[in-house]
């Protein structure tokens, strides 16, 4: 079997034995009375395979006939496939690149269908009969989230392979993607280590010891709290590495409402996978708070709110909304386990840990244990000037450092090294 292959099995079968992952794609999986009956009985019915099968190609088919190819300069290839991805995507291009059109693969699968698309029809149908092989064999074999993965990753492999050749005839050398787990980057980072081109790694979120063992020619990292993580993890590490910092704006911390008791607060209840009766709990409890004037919920971009809420002063957020509009609005961030805690408080916002918002493990990030994130456990005696002493000490500031290495430094040095070592290091000139 292809090492690469290998590689992205290991690799989907430790991101899907994630308890909360598990939870978040079942939940996909029955998101419907078919789609469930299917996955109920994918085991007895040969007919159930061949409907998950077509199910999963059609998320491939619009996808890939949705994806958007941009930039005229082919030597570099970015590439993103959610939300957060491209967030960092459009970080390398504004801040690092920016007087290089870099062609830019977008396959969110917002777009309209792309009619020129069409084209790779021949390499859709090849991707398609390739992982139909698979369902009679190895690949096929585990839970329905391991095969709804495999299949997912097959199609999206096979058909890299083919769309990366003609990239390459056209003079691409390296690609960059922001994720080193998900299906769809996944792929296209293993077909291009086949076909022998660079890749390059972006940290798209906050590292934990869930994720697999770099695999690139550069990774790009926010600060020395996710290399400690590789290399305790995964040591030694093989991959070059650089630090570029947590993404968006840098601000002083705003902590000066929170130390004065006559000063209404906006509170925002930032949510990563939750439980509704917890949360609807939650949200009366704070209603309660003397201070509180205004609750602020912002879900997770693939996970949004579908309840509906009828508490007094308790908005939810549009899914349009970026987290720094919404960070904005609030005095202070509720949140449980979650990488927006390391990106509102580099905007300067206060944020409070609350464990029991959701079903992640105790403090799975780390922030407790390394001091840059104050904790409540008991959200109904919340003492909001103990937040304020506790953000605004020097110590807090130092260690924050280690998790962002841009935070109180010069920028435009981190920027340079990285754009000196991808054109003159990594680029064929």
């Amino acid at each position: 079997m292809n090492i690469e292959i290998l590689f992205a099995i290991r690799t989907l079968k430790k991101i899907s034995d994630i308890g909360a992952q598990q939870i978040l794609q079942q939940e996909r999986l029955q998101k419907n009375p078919l789609r469930k009956y299917i996955v109920e009985n994918i085991g007895a019915s040969i007919l159930c395979r061949i409907l998950f099968f077509v199910g999963i190609f059609r998320l491939f088919f619009l996808r890939t006939l949705k994806m958007h190819l941009t930039g005229t300069d082919a030597r570099v290839l970015y590439m993103a496939s959610t939300e957060n991805q491209y967030r960092q995507i459009d970080f390398l291009k504004r801040e690092v690149f920016s007087s290089q059109d870099f062609c830019s693969l977008d396959m969110r699968g917002k777009a309209a269908i792309v009619l020129e698309n069409f084209r790779f029809i021949p390499e859709i149908i090849t991707s398609a009969a390739i992982a139909f092989k698979s369902i009679t064999g190895v690949l096929f074999r585990g839970s329905t989230i391991e095969q709804f993965n495999h299949l997912l990753f097959m199609l999206h492999y096979s058909f890299a392979l083919r769309f990366l050749r003609r990239m390459k005839e056209r003079g691409c050398q390296a690609i960059i993607v922001a994720n080193d787990h998900s299906v769809i980057p996944l792929s296209v980072a293993c077909a291009a280590r086949s076909l022998s081109l660079k890749t390059i790694y972006i940290q798209h979120a906050h590292i934990t010891a869930d994720m697999p063992r770099l695999r690139f020619d550069l990774a790009i990292l926010d600060g020395k709290s996710a290399l400690d993580v590789y290399t305790k993890t995964h040591s030694p590490i093989d991959t070059e590495y650089l630090f570029r910092g947590l993404e968006g704006k840098e601000r002083p911390m705003q902590c000066n409402s929170l130390n004065d008791p006559d000063t209404s607060l906006k509170v925002g209840v930032f949510l990563n996978i939750f439980e509704e009766k917890k949360l609807l709990r939650f949200l009366e409890i704070l209603n309660e708070h003397p201070r509180i004037e205004h609750i602020l919920i912002r879900g997770h971009p693939a996970y949004p709110i579908k309840t509906t809420i009828q508490i007094p002063n308790v908005s939810i957020s549009s899914s349009g909304r970026s987290l720094w509009e919404d960070a904005t609005q609030c005095d202070v961030i509720i949140g449980g386990n979650s990488g927006f805690h390391l990106l509102a408080l580099k905007y300067g916002v206060p944020c409070i840990f609350y464990d029991a918002l959701d079903y992640i493990n105790y403090d799975h990030y780390g922030f407790i244990r390394d001091g840059i994130l104050y904790e409540s456990r008991a959200i109904e005696n919340l003492d909001l000037s103990k937040v304020n002493r506790f953000y605004l000490t020097p110590e807090w500031k130092q260690r924050f450092c280690h998790f962002d290495a841009a935070y109180l430094q010069d920028k435009t040095t981190l920027h340079n090294r990285i754009r000196q070592k991808i054109l003159k290091d990594l680029l064929e000139t």
